[in-house]
């Protein structure tokens, strides 16, 4: 069995060490009773939790991509970047350049004649 040897405190450090104990206990009283800006268990809170959280890993995923992104070209030439990945993906071709709508032109007269006279309908 190992003993140690205990080292005694003078009475300036006994004084210190209780003069710390007290500042702590009056530190912990204050931080317990001090009222939360916004309390972490409410829908808002949670959810920005989740907003922040999905914000950081998108942004974090972006900076991991972008050089093997950047690697390809499109038809164009063009270097390739995550946000034009992303928008070929999630967001959809405009109706106008779809194959069944592709010829279908309306005159834009015809179509004013045809507002016109559905608001008159609706009104009767």
């Amino acid at each position: 069995r190992i003993r140690r040897k205990v080292k005694k405190l003078d009475v300036d450090a006994k004084r210190r060490l209780y003069q710390l104990e007290a500042e702590l206990a009056s530190e912990v009283k204050d931080l317990k009773w001090r009222k939360m800006l916004l309390r972490p268990n409410t829908n808002f809170a949670v959810t920005w939790r989740v907003l922040f959280v999905v914000c950081v890993i998108l942004e974090i995923t972006h900076l991991a991509l972008e050089p093997r992104v950047a690697q390809h070209r499109d038809e164009a030439g063009q270097r390739l970047t995550v946000g034009m990945v992303l928008e070929h993906y999630l967001v959809p071709d405009p109706v106008g350049e779809w194959p069944q709508c592709s010829g279908l032109e309306i005159d834009r007269h015809v179509r004013e004649e045809h507002i016109i006279s559905n608001r008159r309908k609706s009104r009767r």
